[in-house]
């Protein structure tokens, strides 16, 4: 195959020149509210993850001038400069990106491989990337993983039925005898690790855990210039323990409940509320109920009917009882010790939503994140 001007050129992930922005808030899944220079714009995120490790009010942002005129939005969120460098947020740049190494044989695991083809249809099944091996054809998914420590990242940081379907998909046609595999396109080149987000998604971890002798899962490590956002020539490698996976992946652990009380009559005032439980086994079950508000997981709480709404449950996953989650989530918030109950767990405020609180974040990924690096490294010191 010939390789186009596109794939032999460098490649960049700006369309003529990076706008420089402050991220304000995210109206819905697709639409941010950024700042350039004193216009306050919209801007089309296309990224469905949450992001809430990455988007805080005021981040910089690196976004485009679109050309259209039909748009209604006038700029693209291409990525989110960090601590760590660049982030990419654009999915279909990421594809590209990958796209772009294989073209050039940069691809680690993938070097001699050549690429066939993008967005490539196989029965009724669309395939982001097609390559040819010295074993022959083989079809991709591409991932954009964006969640990440110092050490580990991981995928996806929201629930994804279609990320389950496409890996329960490209197993049964390895099966069939067809090679396919899933590239996990790692956003910055720090994490030496990946893991499927067991904690976010059990049912793309397990099926992932399921495939793995049949798809090829191959993580890799992407790093961005910081001005003009152009790719690097190469692209590491990064390990999956999968023995700390088999041991971490599993139905128990802890949650942490998010409730948003407004035009309360009880002692409770208008803001937002959270709850730590543990749930040795049945996690998955005991997420459920809350969601459904078939259980409230305190008595002042569930005594608010209408007035209360559930905004989120984040389960911690691990056989281990996590220390000090109560004593971690009073740390960011305010507690309530005056209304605490036996057995109940402390109940602690926010007067706005926590999952746009840095402090909460940080504290949500230490308990996800960290304490994997920490077993990670402990597994991996003679």
């Amino acid at each position: 195959m010939k390789l186009s001007p596109d794939i032999q050129k460098p490649y960049k992930a700006v369309k003529g020149s990076p706008v420089k922005a402050v991220f304000q808030e995210r109206l819905n899944r697709f639409v941010a509210l950024c700042r350039v220079g004193s216009d306050v714009v919209k801007a089309h995120l296309p990224n469905p993850g949450r992001l809430w490790e990455l988007l805080y009010e005021n981040s910089e942002l690196i976004l485009e001038k679109s050309s259209s005129v039909n748009r209604s939005t006038s700029y693209t969120v291409v990525a989110v400069k960090t601590s760590k460098g660049p982030v990419m947020l654009h999915t279909h740049r990421v594809n590209s990106a990958v796209a772009w190494l294989v073209g050039r044989g940069k691809l680690f695991g993938f070097e001699d491989h050549r690429l066939v083809g993008r967005e490539v249809t196989y029965g009724e099944h669309r395939f982001d990337l097609l390559m040819d091996g010295p074993q022959g054809k083989v079809l991709v998914e591409v991932k954009s993983c964006t969640l990440f420590g110092e050490l580990l990242a991981m995928f996806p940081d929201a629930p994804s039925a279609r990320a389950v379907k496409h890996v329960r998909h490209l197993g049964e046609l390895s099966r069939q005898g067809i090679k396919t595999a899933v590239v996990f396109a790692v956003q910055v080149p720090q994490p030496k690790f990946f893991l499927p987000d067991f904690h976010t998604d059990y049912d793309f971890a397990r099926a992932v855990l399921a495939e793995r002798e049949h798809v090829r899962f191959s993580p890799v490590a992407l790093k961005w210039s910081e001005e003009s956002l152009k790719l690097s020539e190469c692209s590491s490698g990064i390990e999956i323990p999968w023995k700390l996976l088999e041991e971490w992946c599993v139905d128990a652990g802890s949650y942490v409940a998010i409730f948003e009380a407004r035009g309360s009559k009880s002692f409770l005032k208008d803001g937002f509320y959270c709850v730590a439980k543990n749930a040795r086994k049945g996690l998955n079950s005991a997420v459920a109920r809350v969601n459904r508000k078939a259980c409230v997981p305190h008595t002042a709480l569930g005594t608010m009917g209408d007035n209360l709404k559930v905004v989120g449950v984040l389960p911690i996953r691990g056989k281990e009882r996590i220390p000090h989650l109560e004593e971690g989530l009073a740390s960011v918030g305010i507690p309530i010790p005056e209304h605490k109950e036996g057995g109940e767990g402390r109940l602690v405020y926010f007067p706005n939503n926590p999952l746009r609180n840095k402090a909460f974040i940080d504290l949500l990924l230490k308990y996800r994140i960290e304490r994997l690096e920490e077993r990670i490294l402990s597994l991996n010191t003679p």
